[in-house]
């Protein structure tokens, strides 16, 4: 019994101190002071995380691609960009892209990024090999695309147009990625337009005036009487216009034609006829069966042969 109380006041001696342990001011000084520790901790785990990551200000990646180098930085100053240079041609047109002219982009466009985020460019080298225009108008042709060639420009006809020198160049224009800017001749300075290696360039070519040919009337026929006409004419078929209901082009008929006839109108030999089309026979027109043997079989068929 007596060390069953002696145990006792051991075991509550204990949990005195302890309370005593627990209420004391160091102590509560102490925990406190922890628990400030830890919330900060935290507090500054997140807050670095957060400017780290840059949580919650992602925005879409703008589209750069065809911009100029410098122009991207001064609009997106945000970004940060890492370059490669290289020196590439339009597959199309073969011209040369615009020195510092950015090709291609990585992330895309639209994808969603952070401010700071480094964006992978491919741009452009400076293109510093001009070379001179050679004096091509007025030449034959074929020795102007020779001289277009011996400069490492590429030259090809782009249409032939009536004019007394026959197989001569009358225009020259150069190909842009998005348009073609006509070439002016020397002028009276003789400065030669300077352009880069591989550019691209279009020539118009005199075709020869030759004679003056009647106009045809195409109004009535159908499309394939129509372009019999002009090619008997030696007038070449320009552009159509075909009207919404046109099903079988062969077989549409003529409503417009431009030039417009006029009875004893004459055209140059090659010059280009429009011709406007319509399934439906225009209103006032008749079919010339001679020109326009009908198409459709008749309703009624007689078979020959030997009595059954």
């Amino acid at each position: 019994m007596g060390q069953l109380k002696k145990l006792g006041l051991f075991i509550w001696k204990i949990i005195k101190g302890t309370f005593y342990f627990l209420t004391s001011k160091i102590f509560l000084r102490n925990i406190i002071g922890i628990i400030f520790i830890i919330a900060g901790t935290i507090l500054l785990s997140f807050l670095f995380i957060q400017e780290f990551s840059r949580h919650g200000k992602s925005r879409p990646m703008p589209k750069i691609e065809g911009m100029s180098l410098k122009e991207a930085m001064s609009k997106y100053n945000y970004l940060t960009f890492h370059v490669d240079s290289v020196k590439e041609t339009d597959t199309i047109t073969g011209l040369f892209f615009e020195p510092f002219q950015i090709l291609s982009q990585n992330p895309a466009a639209e994808s969603s990024i952070k401010n700071g985020r480094k964006v992978y460019l491919t741009v452009q080298q400076y293109n510093d090999k001009e070379v001179a225009l050679p004096k091509i108008w007025g030449k034959d042709v074929s020795r102007a695309l020779t001289d277009l060639n011996g400069k490492k420009l590429n030259g090809s006809i782009w249409k032939r147009i009536p004019d007394k020198a026959e197989n001569t160049v009358l225009e020259v224009y150069v190909v842009n990625k998005n348009d073609t800017i006509k070439v002016n001749d020397y002028g009276t300075n003789g400065t030669a337009p300077r352009l880069p290696e591989g550019s691209s360039l279009l020539l118009v070519v005199a075709q020869g005036m030759g004679s003056e040919v009647p106009l045809p009337n195409c109004k009535c026929q159908t499309f394939d009487i129509a372009r019999f006409l002009l090619e008997g004419s030696e007038l070449q078929l320009g552009s159509i216009f075909v009207g919404g209901g046109v099903m079988d082009t062969v077989n549409a008929y003529v409503y417009r034609q431009n030039p417009q006839f006029i009875e004893g109108k004459i055209a140059l030999k090659g010059a280009e006829v429009n011709l406007w089309l319509s399934q439906e026979l225009p209103e006032g027109c008749k079919i010339d069966t001679d020109l326009n043997p009908p198409t459709q079989r008749p309703d009624t068929l007689k078979v020959i042969g030997p009595p059954k």
